[in-house]
């Protein structure tokens, strides 16, 4: 499906994949229950989405994000593979960690992860 993702459901996939731990094949069985009207076939259609959305704000050193000069948050790469680096493990994963003004609305977070 050629459908953009909604940012609800890319939230939804790194909570259930980072968050959660889900393996893939039941990230997928649940985001077809979560989303029946929006048909992702396989995995990978999940998998690609994801991975392209591994990006976070870049931070000054008062931990505030930098603007650039037309005043949009400056973004910087967040791999999944760089975690174990040690710039890496300074940068947030987990969808609570990355977006929690989001984790605390959406009704599919845990109540214990808000």
């Amino acid at each position: 499906s050629n459908k953009a993702y909604t940012v609800e459901q890319v939230h939804w996939l790194r909570y259930h994949r980072e968050d959660l731990q889900l393996p893939w094949p039941q990230v997928h069985a649940y985001f077809s229950r979560c989303f029946p009207d929006t048909e992702r076939l396989t995995e990978s259609c999940l998998s690609s989405r994801y991975y392209r959305n591994n990006v976070v704000p870049k931070l000054d050193g008062n931990g505030g994000s930098v603007l650039d000069s037309n005043g949009k948050v400056v973004m910087i790469p967040a791999k999944v593979r760089d975690r174990v680096t040690t710039e890496g493990k300074m940068k947030p994963f987990l969808f609570v960690d990355k977006h929690p003004e989001f984790a605390l609305v959406y009704d599919w977070v845990k109540q214990n992860d808000k």
